[in-house]
């Protein structure tokens, strides 16, 4: 039996340094079983370099460092990431990725507890106004799991990922905060 959306079967939480092996994990399993939904593949992907990933898991909410949380039921199932934008004129952005829960664990709340929790992150951001995605045009679930927390599209890139013989567009989406 699903549960309702935002009834999670586990808990969200920051992602430390002690995440690390688990998050990578996750990570490569996303961009494998979804190759669709990332526009980053296993071989270029900066999201798989340990020594990336580290500095951004060392210090939370520094300005220009990522945020990664993680949902747990009890391991590491699912992640979202928040960026800040590191230019000055675009300081009032943050841009929403890797949203990512795997398969066996979808329909308990878990990604709408992810989303929730990284929309109330940046919210408490200095100086944050709104949240930007891309998001791919498969990826229908997730389109309405943003619409439903407010995200509104403000544009479509066709033919934006090109995986084998196939292409597919992505959506650009933003929630004003």
């Amino acid at each position: 039996m699903a549960r309702r959306e935002g009834a999670s079967a586990g808990s969200v939480r920051d992602l430390g340094p002690g995440d690390l092996e688990p998050l990578l994990a996750l990570r490569r399993r996303a961009l494998v079983e979804e190759p669709f939904a990332f526009s980053a593949s296993p071989e270029d992907d900066v999201g798989l370099d340990p020594d990336f990933v580290r500095q951004q898991l060392g210090s939370p909410g520094q300005r220009g460092r990522s945020i990664t949380l993680g949902a747990f039921a009890p391991q590491l199932v699912g992640m979202v990431g928040i960026a800040p934008e590191r230019h000055a004129k675009a300081r009032h952005k943050v841009g929403l990725f890797g949203l990512f829960v795997a398969p066996e664990q979808r329909r308990r709340g878990l990604a709408a507890a992810l989303l929730d929790a990284a929309i109330e992150r940046a919210r408490r951001l200095d100086g944050i106004e709104q949240i930007q995605l891309a998001v791919s045009a498969r990826s229908e679930a997730a389109i309405r799991l943003y619409q439903r927390r407010g995200f509104s599209s403000y544009g479509r890139e066709p033919r934006a990922l090109h995986v084998g013989d196939d292409y597919t567009d992505t959506f650009l989406m933003r929630l004003a905060l």
